[in-house]
């Protein structure tokens, strides 16, 4: 083999390298943010509708309902219940579907069957409330895939443009 395609092979195995470095940490850094970014707007959303319920006396638990199904910014399966000392004290759903969340943590949040879900407590007039979410973030798997997509393209483009440069 002469020096010139050993050169050429060493050289691309080395960029290829550092580009799939770079790809796999972009990748991990945005899925970090995505969770960290749908964890926010979840808790936000949760704790939007449990401020309707509790200091909104015009909102009853049916409105509610209605105004939780028909949001804009709908997010994907969004869930939500409240308990007071695990009683089961709304629902966004019908009750007759809703099965009793025992995951009842001071403050929790996880990825659960491929839902996350927030579970944080809520005082109002005294009493504590428990708040728990659960919603699928469709929107930001569909962008992580897109932008592996991307980067693989690249990764798989930047091979053979470096490639073919050198051996011509």
């Amino acid at each position: 083999m002469k020096i010139r395609s050993r050169f050429i092979i060493h050289y691309s195995v080395l960029s290829v390298t550092l580009l799939f470095i770079f790809s796999v940490v972009v990748i991990f850094f945005y899925a970090r943010h995505r969770e960290n970014d749908f964890k926010i707007r979840l808790e936000n959303r949760s704790l939007s509708s449990v401020n309707m319920l509790f200091k909104e006396s015009q909102i009853d638990s049916s409105m509610l309902r209605l105004i939780d199904k028909n949001i804009i910014t709908a997010m994907s399966d969004y869930r939500l219940w409240v308990y007071q000392n695990r009683k089961l004290v709304y629902s966004n759903i019908d009750r007759q579907t809703t099965e009793p969340r025992q995951r009842l943590a001071q403050s929790d949040y996880g990825i659960f069957n491929g839902e996350q879900q927030v579970a944080f407590p809520i005082r109002n007039q005294g009493k504590t409330y428990n708040v728990v979410a659960t919603a699928v973030d469709v929107q930001g798997m569909r962008e992580l895939k897109s932008l592996m997509g991307i980067l693989t393209w690249v990764l798989l483009s930047s091979l053979f443009l470096i490639a073919g440069f050198g051996f011509y």
